[in-house]
């Protein structure tokens, strides 16, 4: 077991040289231990739903099965069956139970609380039914039981069998006989209603509007002309059509919105690589300043150690990936080249990247000739010290960061394999 540990610990540090061992070695059991800990869970949670959707609950009484309510669709069972002679195997049938059914006293009680609920449902927005003037609802069953309903009227063109009341053309009231028949199974009893269907309250724009429609309809059925004729003149008054013209604002908007859609898309990806451009900068940050004491070090000034990073990055830059924190060194060179001074070119720099640990590096760079180089490079080692320890915190983070994304994923695919397994144990039931 020691063993294992050892090697644990040694391949840890070659992956984390700069972190402690310890610290890594026990992150690393956190981890393990977290994914253990999932597995488990999510094991128990599997054999539970196993045993749980293998557990037979059809049997009552050893040899009974209930019948599912009223109403509701067959049920499938699936049994083991063998006889108390052991000489024939056991085998395994499926077969449906169908639902119980009403005998003819449940069926009769059942109509009389059907005949309830037609009366109490029938009228719709109508007051009672010696005035009826607006449509009538038809239900295809009564409600919270067996029962369906068939409708039948003696005047299909006042009121049709779907409860549509056609009343327009009335002059009086007119009596209508509608029969209610209710069904089940081989049953079926009949319930009579008798109402008076009223002519409509129409204003001159809904009786206008009927006209209109009822005289577009009948030139429709003329179906063996090529041309449809509208009606020219109703009520005596002549007829202009046209077609609506399409409305171009919404098209207008349209482009607009992609505009701003497009422009504020725009605006997000500039601030996802600002960030990005921030965070490699401070990751470069310690490098950097790493190259400028050792430079330094050897007796260049400040415009040669510039020189040679931007003239170094140049000879890179064509193969190698991009670095900000070179490329700002290589503009502020250049600037010093056309003439700019070397405590405005690197105060210049400080402002572009804006990030404190740089312009800190500028005011020690530019205050150079008041302290001297020996002093300049005690101060730079001790900042390149605790840049390295702020990079290590820095990638540590984002190496957290990274971890916890790639949680989201595994999760999915948890609830994705549980789901595959739940949902068929819950389609049984």
């Amino acid at each position: 077991m020691e063993k294992r540990i050892n090697y644990l610990r040694q391949k840890l540090q070659k992956l984390s040289p700069l972190d402690d061992p310890t610290e890594v070695f026990q992150r690393f059991l956190k981890r393990q231990a977290f994914r253990a800990i999932l597995c488990c869970l999510g094991g128990i949670l599997f054999s539970f739903l196993i045993l749980f959707s293998g557990r037979q609950k059809e049997l009552c009484y050893k040899n009974k099965i209930e019948r599912p309510p009223y109403g509701e669709a067959d049920k499938q069972v699936t049994l083991l069956i063998k006889p108390e002679d052991e000489a024939i195997e056991e085998e395994q049938i499926t077969f449906e139970i169908s639902p119980r059914e009403y005998n003819y006293e449940e069926f009769k009680r059942e109509v009389e609380k059907g005949k309830q609920y037609v009366n109490q449902t029938i009228l719709n927005n109508n007051q009672s039914f010696e005035k009826v003037k607006s449509n009538l609802f038809f239900a295809e069953r009564v409600e919270n039981s067996f029962l369906q309903l068939q409708w039948h009227t003696d005047k299909e063109a006042v009121v049709s069998s779907e409860g549509e009341v056609n009343n327009f053309n009335l002059k009086t009231k007119e009596l209508v006989t509608i029969t209610v028949t209710f069904l089940y199974k081989k049953y079926e009893a009949s319930y009579l209603l008798m109402i008076y269907v009223y002519p409509p309250d129409l204003s001159i724009k809904e009786d206008f509007r009927y006209k209109l429609r009822r005289a577009i309809q009948l030139a429709e059925e003329e179906r063996t002309n090529k041309m449809v004729s509208l009606p020219k003149q109703i009520d005596g008054r002549k007829m202009i059509y046209s077609e609506p013209k399409l409305d171009c604002k919404l098209f207008v908007f349209i482009p607009v919105l992609i505009a701003f859609i497009i422009f504020e898309g725009a605006k997000e990806e500039l601030k996802r690589a600002e960030k990005r451009r921030n965070q490699q900068l401070k990751i470069e940050y310690p490098e950097i300043m790493n190259q400028i004491a050792i430079l330094l070090s050897a007796g260049m000034t400040i415009r040669g150690v510039f020189q040679k990073i931007a003239e170094q990055y140049e000879q890179k830059g064509k193969k190698g990936k991009r670095n900000y924190g070179y490329e700002e060194i290589a503009v502020t060179y250049y600037e010093m080249q056309n003439g700019l001074s070397e405590a405005e070119a690197l105060e210049r720099m400080g402002e572009r990247i804006q990030i404190m640990s740089y312009r800190k590096l500028m005011t020690l760079l530019s205050q150079n000739g008041k302290k001297g180089s020996r002093d300049l490079i005690n101060l730079l080692e001790i900042e390149a010290y605790s840049a390295y320890e702020e990079r290590k915190e820095m990638v540590k983070t984002l190496g957290e960061e990274a971890g916890t994304k790639l949680l989201i994923p595994m999760l999915i695919m948890l609830i994705i394999v549980l789901a595959i397994i739940i949902v068929p144990v819950f389609m049984t039931f």
